[in-house]
């Protein structure tokens, strides 16, 4: 399978010839491209569909179980619970908020620590041996584990309390890297196969990538969920991580030849070896070597900061429009496919505009979208009825630009021969990130849930402020008089962007 590089080579290699459009392509060779472009969108697709379908039955699945299992309710007050029909039932329905905020405490620190320490070791192992493959489908194995052991758990409703649930769920996928690995190794291969000025779209393709199949997940996962229930949804999603199992296996191809050294180690001891985990922290202190070192070091700041409120409205959130607007998981499903969309939307205009028009920084776009995110979570934060979160959610239409800048940030400031320690240190900081914020909101959220329960969502605009902030430093220390000077020689990498035909 030919790469992104070796495509772009070949489109350079004859200046003297007119370039052809993809519109003008014949559909033969349209075809052609595209089947050589596709690399890690199937498997991408894959996990993130899977996932979403499962989002409403987990949810839902957690409120049920607590109150049967748990609480050892009766099935008439559950199926109301389950429904968001509470009105009655006010007090046990905060009862096993409260009960599930103290479990998303415990079990979400819980779920980072394997990860964090994989991703340590594996990062620099990808990068001396080039391996990046078996670090895309190990997550997917682990996340078919996952939904094997929920089937187990709906089964066994009554007699598996939901700690049991959380474990199946969330711990075991983590022991194979989770999101976090499976992000860093795809991250890794698109910088391997493309070029340092096509990083930028490359990455902004991936993220429409997941900004078309969220949607399409999260609008299937409700009416799914209504008319399959637990176990059907939960069987789909299996299929699924079968096929993106099966897919990385046997069709993404390493885009470099895997590096043999002449010392041969079992390959246990050579993935821990602790030489990986220091080479890795090595990157965080290449003064010398990277004069860009302060600008990762902020960048990493921003993704612990980021991912760690973000994850927040994954559960937090939801909880939130349970109470508060009797939302069912369903209806939250609705709501994450509008807000998926608007934020596609949002890409697909601005990255464009941004980048190609305006020809304006990452770090300048970093500002405008920390901007944003303040805004719609203040509103989100005041909202007292659906239209208005409805409006907030459209407000944030280009927030999601965020990690699409600081992820293409990430790659340019570092050597291509730190690129997987740095995606190592990219997912160690989401890890953390995730950690540490979200019983942090979590507590804010049970403690505030009866008189002010939209007090964690202002505490996430303050965070967002700090970003704002901390963008703001990055961009009058140093990144703009470099870009202008740049910008003056004509090699700006959004320049170069220009010659991208599509």
């Amino acid at each position: 399978m030919t790469s992104t590089v070796d495509l772009v080579n070949q489109s350079n290699g004859d200046l003297s010839e007119e370039k052809k459009t993809f519109i003008h392509l014949t559909f033969a060779e349209k075809f052609k491209y595209v089947r050589e472009v596709i690399t890690v969108e199937p498997l991408l697709t894959a996990y993130l569909v899977a996932a979403v379908i499962c989002l409403p039955a987990l949810l839902t699945l957690e409120y049920q179980k607590a109150c049967l299992s748990n609480l050892g309710l009766n099935e008439t007050v559950c199926q109301a619970i389950r429904e968001s029909k509470h009105e009655n039932y006010s007090d046990v329905n905060k009862e096993i908020t409260i009960l599930l905020s103290n479990i998303h405490s415990w079990q979400v620190p819980c779920q980072n620590i394997a990860p964090f320490i994989l991703v340590l070791f594996l990062g620099s192992y990808s990068d001396r041996h080039q391996i990046r493959k078996p670090f895309m489908v190990l997550p997917l194995i682990g996340e078919l584990f996952a939904v094997l052991g929920c089937i187990l758990s709906v089964i066994f409703m009554k007699e598996w309390p939901v700690e049991i649930q959380g474990v199946l769920q969330t711990i075991v996928p983590s022991l194979f890297g989770g999101s976090t690995l499976v992000i860093m190794a795809i991250f890794s291969y698109i910088a391997d196969s493309s070029t340092i000025e096509m990083r930028t779209l490359r990455v902004a393709v991936v993220q429409t990538v997941l900004n078309v199949a969220l949607p399409v997940g999260q609008f299937l996962s409700g009416i799914l969920f209504i008319h399959l229930d637990y176990i059907g949804v939960l069987s789909i999603a299996a299929c699924l991580y079968t096929f993106g199992i099966v897919y990385g296996i046997f069709c993404i191809k390493e885009t470099k030849k895997p590096k043999e050294t002449s010392e041969k180690k079992n390959l246990l001891l050579d993935i821990l070896d602790p030489t990986n985990a220091l080479d890795t922290i090595k990157v965080l202190f290449k003064i010398n070597t990277n004069p860009n070192i302060t600008y990762f070091w902020t960048i990493l700041s921003m993704f612990f900061i980021v991912t760690g409120v973000t994850s927040v409205g994954y559960t937090t959130l939801f909880a939130y429009f349970q109470n508060v607007f009797f939302w069912t998981g369903p209806d939250f499903s609705y709501y994450s496919t509008a807000n998926t969309v608007i934020h596609l939307i949002g890409i697909v205009v601005f990255v464009p505009l941004f980048t190609k028009i305006f020809r304006i920084s990452d770090v300048t776009i970093l500002v405008f979208t920390y901007l944003d995110k303040i805004v719609s979570t203040v509103i989100l934060g005041l909202a007292g009825s659906n239209v208005v979160i409805y409006i907030g959610c459209l407000v944030s239409i280009i927030s999601n630009i965020t990690i699409i800048a600081l992820r293409s940030l990430a790659t340019k400031v570092v050597s291509e021969d730190d690129l997987g320690k740095a995606q190592s240190l990219i997912g160690i900081c989401e890890a953390v990130g995730i950690a540490a914020l979200t019983p942090f909101f979590n507590t804010i959220f049970v403690n505030t849930l009866s008189k002010a329960p939209s007090t964690f969502i202002f505490c996430e605009s303050v965070a967002y402020g700090i970003c704002f902030l901390m963008a703001l430093f990055f961009y009058f220390q140093n990144f703009v008089p470099e870009e202008k000077e740049n910008r003056d020689q004509n090699t700006t990498e959004n320049v170069k962007m220009d010659d991208i035909q599509i």
